[in-house]
């Protein structure tokens, strides 16, 4: 809830200028699959589109949120883990993708209006 809400009115509006400052500051990560980095957000390609999201841990818990503004959708991941080997960041980042996707298949999402964004 809050932290979609959160993430999705900070990068994923239409003229979004938060994300045009993170992809103007966004550097390499080093690791491909992760793309660049940018004032604290990843900013990475994927099926769906261009993703900007961050991630955390604290504890028994790891959280991720993937904005794709180019579908006005925001997915926020949670899970009670603290095995790096079953909710590693790239693990999180496919299954943020898994669930958008869904959404875009079965939801019957009307991506021509994005006044939500």
């Amino acid at each position: 809830g809050d932290m979609a809400k959160f993430a999705q009115r900070l990068l994923g509006g239409q003229d979004s200028r938060h994300r045009t400052a993170v992809k103007d500051n966004a550097q390499p990560t080093g690791a491909p699959l992760l793309g660049s980095y940018g004032l604290g957000v990843l900013v990475s390609d994927s099926p769906l589109g261009e993703r900007f999201g961050h991630g955390g841990w604290t504890p028994g818990y790891r959280t991720d949120v993937h904005c794709y503004p180019g579908l006005g959708m925001t997915v926020g991941v949670m899970v009670n883990a603290d095995d790096p080997a079953c909710s590693s960041t790239e693990d999180l980042l496919d299954f943020g993708g898994q669930i958008a996707a869904f959404a875009v298949e079965n939801l019957n999402l009307d991506l021509k209006d994005k006044s939500h964004a």
